[in-house]
């Protein structure tokens, strides 16, 4: 299922047709985040991605890397984009993390490729309702393939941020309902429904 969308935007293009050039800069970020844990002589001379966070338990390992890359997507995002687009407003706010066309969205991401949902804390409830979503698949020394998403939750029929439903907990996960699949713009990858899905799509990553 390739790309939907519902308007053309002067930002949202630029973003489209520069998603090669995003990933280039969140790999060069990483790669030099990997020499220099090799110069300060902490984890060897031949490191990996993973190394960086040897000492989380596997299940962990997933939340503490979507954690820390979260801002490395968001700064290559607006680096790009503001390369081409001089003069507009990338700034975050309290419940926005870019502005693109005058509009206010937030930026969510997660290196579990596998599953078809992202993860938010409670405040995710009440943010804005453009979203860009992005899943990747890491090798040894970078992001290898992605998919990305845009998609406005109020434009939706079952699309929403849903609370937990264990007691006390603050966080809050996002799927895709396959009825809202019309109002999914695809900059990268492809969104399918699975038959053990049932009725939510899972995004699919690709190499760029």
């Amino acid at each position: 299922m390739k790309g939907y969308s519902k308007q053309t935007t002067k930002d949202l293009d630029i973003l489209r047709n520069n998603i090669k050039e995003i990933i280039s800069e969140v790999n060069l970020y990483l790669q030099k985040r990997l020499m220099l844990e090799v110069e300060w002589g902490n984890l060897g001379t031949d490191i990996k991605l993973v190394d960086l966070f040897a000492s989380s338990s596997e299940s962990q390992m997933t939340q503490d890397i979507t954690k820390e890359f979260q801002s490395i997507w968001t700064k290559a995002i607006r680096k790009v984009l503001f390369k081409y687009l001089k003069g507009s407003n990338f700034n975050e706010g309290a419940h926005f993390d870019i502005v693109l066309d005058g509009d206010e969205y937030e930026i969510k991401t997660t290196s579990a490729h596998w599953t078809n949902e992202w993860a938010g804390n409670k405040n995710s409830l009440h943010k804005v309702g453009k979203h860009i979503l992005i899943k990747y698949k890491l090798g040894d020394y970078g992001v290898d393939e992605v998919v990305i998403l845009v998609v406005d939750l109020t434009d939706c029929n079952e699309t929403r941020w849903n609370p937990g439903t264990s007691s006390g907990t603050s966080f809050s996960s996002l799927k895709i309902h396959a009825s809202d699949k019309d109002h999914v713009d695809i900059l990268a990858g492809s969104i399918i429904l699975k038959k053990q899905a049932k009725k939510w799509l899972t995004p699919v990553t690709e190499k760029i």
